[in-house]
């Protein structure tokens, strides 16, 4: 009883981590959908109007031969960037599964617990029964044509750093500072890509209106 007992534990602590991680990685992804085509749409009605700017092209500019053109050519191409890059992604595609695989994966948590009260009121392990939950948890993870990244299973241990599956002697494994630096990271996974097409159209503007 006691061998079911601990194997019954280490697969629930499995199926926890695994489907914690499922929704935090369809959650990183729906949001890297949603910046993307907000910047998608925000680009092309600033790179429609960025020709107002032409009264105010600077002579700093102008020795660069950098000009409003350049901006719109510019935008064009980071929205192309962008369209190309989330497209290859499937970004909503990913979420979408990922979270479906979390949602079935924390079922067989549920119902794995579920026997594990049973049986250790009725005092008699029900192998069978944990066979057929094991197996399920390995179908689904081959069902799923997509997997979580390490930074969402990271992302999740940073929620549950207090907890016994993550601490020793007591202790969290990950410290507050480690865990701020995962937090930072994980919301920058979703937003590079917007931040960064951002942080070039800020700056080439800026050069145009430089006086």
């Amino acid at each position: 009883m006691d061998e079911f007992i601990k194997r019954s534990e280490d697969l629930a602590t499995v199926l926890w981590k695994t489907s914690g991680s499922r929704f935090l990685a369809a959650t990183r992804l729906l949001r890297r959908d949603r910046l993307s085509t907000f910047s998608i749409a925000l680009l092309s009605v600033v790179a429609a109007t960025v020709g107002l700017l032409d009264p105010h092209v600077g002579p700093t500019a102008v020795r660069l031969g950098l000009s409003t053109a350049v901006i719109a050519a510019s935008m064009s191409l980071l929205i192309l960037v962008i369209s190309l890059v989330e497209g290859s992604a499937q970004t909503a595609v990913q979420s979408n599964k990922l979270h479906e695989s979390g949602t079935r994966i924390a079922e067989i948590r549920r119902e794995l617990e579920d026997l594990l009260a049973r049986s250790r009121e009725a005092n008699a392990p029900n192998w069978v029964r944990y066979e057929e939950l094991r197996k399920a948890y390995e179908v689904l993870l081959r069902e799923c044509p997509f997997n979580h990244e390490p930074i969402d299973f990271k992302r999740f241990e940073v929620n549950h750093r207090k907890s016994a599956g993550f601490s020793e002697s007591g202790h969290p494994r990950l410290g507050w500072w480690e865990a701020q630096l995962i937090r930072i990271h994980y919301l920058l996974n979703a937003a590079w890509l917007p931040a960064v097409s951002w942080v070039i159209v800020v700056g080439l503007v800026l050069l145009v209106v430089l006086q």
